[in-house]
């Protein structure tokens, strides 16, 4: 009875395993100081980083395949990365719906490093660029150890990632994202914003209206007391 019981509830929790759907893994990866930028990183097994501006776009703005080595005999790794064009302010929502998130790598791309924080940089201190549009590689500007975790929450539902911006301290107006498949790139981005950083033209002048208003009637009720 003890072995039928067993069996029957190892039974379950196969199945119960095989029907849960496979997730994303959501990993935040650094694009900084890899190594010297080569053009044979494809193919090389040494330390190395190379950046190719695609015709591939998501949401208007172009992708870039970012192949590096990240350490000696490692074979390289290529991530395609996209910067999205909304600003970003606290409270903003970015949603990115994905083919799928079954099996899906994916995250913030962040500059990781000292020297240039709003860009990407190899091994000699060079703007990671694309060889023939002269386009840097786009990163989130981040100092080290900044955490891209630190400036969003993020709830997925179906095959859609959903972001909330935070009110952290330095969060970044622009969020670079990538996938490690091109065939895995969003199909779809709604973004919605969130409160204004700064004030809106027509905001300053009501509140320059106001003061002037405030300041006359200050200026006239001297005046009367003057004359009183």
């Amino acid at each position: 009875m003890s072995s039928r019981f067993h069996f029957f509830l190892g039974l379950a929790v196969l199945v119960l395993f095989a029907a849960a759907p496979a997730r994303a893994n959501h990993t935040d990866k650094g694009s900084s100081n890899y190594g010297d930028t080569d053009p044979n990183c494809a193919t090389s097994t040494t330390n190395c980083q190379t950046t190719t501006q695609l015709s591939t776009t998501v949401d208007g703005s172009p992708v870039f395949s970012f192949t590096f080595v990240s350490g000696f005999d490692v074979p390289p790794e290529t991530l395609f990365a996209f910067q999205i064009p909304d600003t970003i302010t606290p409270g903003s929502i970015l949603t990115l719906t994905f083919p799928s998130l079954a099996g899906l790598t994916y995250g913030a791309l962040y500059c990781d490093n000292t020297t240039d924080p709003t860009h990407a940089i190899d091994a000699g201190g060079n703007v990671m660029k694309d060889g023939t549009t002269g386009n840097p590689l786009p990163c989130t500007a981040a100092l080290i150890p900044a955490d891209p975790n630190a400036f969003f929450t993020e709830s997925d539902t179906g095959n859609a990632a959903k972001f909330t911006f935070t009110s952290a301290a330095g969060l970044p107006s622009a969020f670079t994202f990538f996938t490690d498949s091109l065939t895995d790139l969003p199909t779809a981005v709604d973004f919605s914003p969130g409160t204004s950083p700064m004030p809106e033209p027509a905001s300053v002048l009501l509140l320059g209206t106001g003061l002037f208003a405030v300041l006359g009637g200050l200026r006239r009720r001297s005046k009367n007391e003057t004359i009183a």
